[in-house]
């Protein structure tokens, strides 16, 4: 499914994979509110920007494509609905790093 939204420059439109619900030892469910600024999360990239324009006149390329899972800042960004679902647009700089499956399952 094509997501009628472009990002430009070096901006980037993420959809936050959900996982299991954050609880506590007791079993209570924890909610997004209630988890620190400074917690991570992952999320599948869904389109990226062309990338910024160097001094050069060259354009520098986003290191992360339409596909890759990718660590971010749980609270960076902006968060956007579109087609009744929720996505996040931010800057390629609050990309932690890339989630590699294949390697996390060894």
């Amino acid at each position: 499914m094509s997501v009628a939204f472009e990002p430009l420059k070096e901006r980037i439109l993420i959809e936050p994979i959900k996982d299991e619900l954050k609880k506590t030892a007791g079993g209570l469910i924890v909610p997004d509110s209630a988890i620190p600024k400074g917690s991570t999360e992952k999320c599948k990239v869904v389109k990226v920007g062309k990338g910024l324009i160097n001094k050069d006149g060259k354009r520098v390329p986003i290191n992360v494509k339409p596909g890759d899972v990718v660590l971010t800042n749980r609270f960076d960004g902006a968060e956007i609905k579109i087609e009744k679902k929720t996505y996040r647009v931010i800057s390629e700089v609050s990309i932690i790093g890339i989630y590699d499956e294949e390697e996390g399952k060894n």
